[in-house]
């Protein structure tokens, strides 16, 4: 008995059953598969209104959790207007919700989440994005990585509490319409390329506990002000390259470190605040292209000589900063 037990579970466990309906609220109709003893979503075209897509499924006296939405599943569903992703799934494959264009609520990738895919979200409504997963990764390794690119309305992205690790390229070129991203306190890295290309980008929450800007994480963007807290220690490789609206930048006392490229094409630069008493390392090109000439730099008062003779500022306007210039 036993061992015909063991064949059964055996045999479930790589069981992948033909594609069948699942009826949920409001009679919503999902088709669903199982493999390897857990459920995937394999379609809802015809789903209306809004979606709360179930944590399990059952099938033939057995219950599976959902942990995928497979490629293309809701791909240009026009009725869709919200939809609410469980605790347990852990892969938005591409296409899943794109071109969505009535999908207009807030969208929020559980703490679960583990990957996304291409164009996951492209072209559809959603106006803001809670991102809840720390170690969600993109599913494209390869090509771009557009998970929410053409997102029309996406003007908000919220990093939770819970979040202590970006999944890098998240929102790379996300939208033309991206304004606002608010990270929490738990954060120390903003990763790599996650902030590339959002052209209207305005205003950025940034954590306290910040140590890291990450390699192009706002490379192109629309920023025009930025004010790094005092913790962060390191401006990686091309973080704010081509920030051509980026106006006035302010770097904490602690930075220790500007990578290459890391400044460079920045040719609306008015105002470069380092609180630094020492000159922090930079690369030959952190300001590639970047006219130094053209904007003023402000160090603490009793370290102008010392940027002033330091071969990565002294061609620049160093000017005493003032102690009554607070960050804000």
């Amino acid at each position: 008995m036993l061992f015909l037990a063991g064949v059964f579970i055996n045999n479930l466990i790589h069981y992948t059953s033909e594609v069948f309906d699942v009826k949920i609220a409001d009679n919503q109709v999902l088709k669903c598969r199982i493999v390897d003893s857990q459920a995937v979503i394999v379609s809802g075209q015809d789903v209306k209104g809004e979606l709360i897509i179930p944590q399990k499924i059952s099938k033939s006296l057995f219950t599976f959790p959902v942990v995928s939405i497979e490629p293309g599943a809701f791909e240009n569903n026009k009725q869709l207007t919200k939809v609410v992703l469980p605790e347990g799934l852990q892969y938005i494959k591409y296409n899943a919700f794109a071109s969505c264009t009535n999908l207009r609520d807030t969208v929020t990738l559980p703490v679960s989440l583990l990957g996304i895919g291409n164009y996951a979200f492209g072209g559809s409504a959603v106006g803001c994005v809670v991102v809840k997963s720390a170690y969600c990764h993109s599913l494209d390794t390869i090509n771009y990585h557009d998970d929410f690119a053409g997102c029309f309305a996406l003007k908000t992205v919220i990093v939770d509490k819970t979040v202590d690790t970006l999944c890098p390229f998240l929102f790379e070129s996300s939208s033309d319409a991206l304004e606002n991203v608010y990270f929490p306190d738990t954060l120390d890295k903003i990763a790599k390329s996650f902030l590339a290309y959002s052209h209207k980008l305005k205003n950025v929450r940034f954590p306290k506990t910040l140590n890291t800007v990450g390699s192009s994480a706002f490379f192109a963007s629309g920023i025009e002000r930025v004010v790094l807290p005092n913790s962060v220690r390191q401006i990686e490789s091309y973080a704010f390259r081509l920030c051509w609206q980026l106006r006035y930048l302010d770097i904490g006392e602690n930075i220790e470190n500007i990578s290459e490229l890391a400044l460079a094409d920045m040719n609306v630069l008015d105002t470069l605040i380092i609180r630094n008493k020492k000159p922090p390392v930079c690369a030959d090109n952190t300001f590639f292209v970047t006219d130094t000439h053209s904007f003023r730099v402000f160090v603490p008062a009793e370290s102008v000589d010392l940027y002033k003779k330091n071969k990565h500022f002294s061609a620049m306007n160093i000017q005493p900063l003032q102690k009554e210039t607070k960050k804000n």
